[in-house]
């Protein structure tokens, strides 16, 4: 080789550093962590949304649901205006609620679209639980 060639061959090297082997390893795993978190983050997000759906099924078929319906005995018992403080607004928690994990529950393998979805529904939740808060 000529000192040309050689001169040209460490301009090119300086042009194109190697990248340690390590280092991207490293950054794999670190990504790949990253990945494994925010899938089980999503999960356990759908997971609870279930959970959630499932014990305000439960309320209001077991409770809500018989005592509206005999509001006029129940009457004898709490005021109208105690039965709302008790009750609140849990109709409409429950459609948004059943609405809501119907929408997520698809989506266990795509983290993008459920940020997507919550975006979507978060000033909804606002509204609809600003009462609580």
């Amino acid at each position: 080789s000529s000192d040309s060639e050689v001169k040209a061959q460490e301009r090119m090297a300086g042009l194109y550093p190697q990248v340690d082997a390590s280092e991207d390893a490293k950054r794999d795993e670190k990504q790949r962590k990253r990945a494994v978190e925010k899938e089980r983050v999503v999960l356990e997000l759908i997971q609870s949304e279930e959970a959630y759906f499932e014990h305000l099924e439960v309320l209001v078929e077991t409770y809500f649901k018989p005592l509206d319906a005999d509001m006029e005995s129940l009457s004898a018992v709490i005021t109208e205006d105690e039965a709302e403080g008790l009750f609140g607004n849990l109709r409409t928690i429950h459609r948004f609620t059943s609405k809501f994990q119907s929408k997520l529950s698809p989506l266990r393998d795509d983290s993008d679209q459920v940020a997507r979805v919550l975006q979507e529904w978060m000033m909804h939740m606002e509204s609809l639980y600003e009462q609580y808060v």
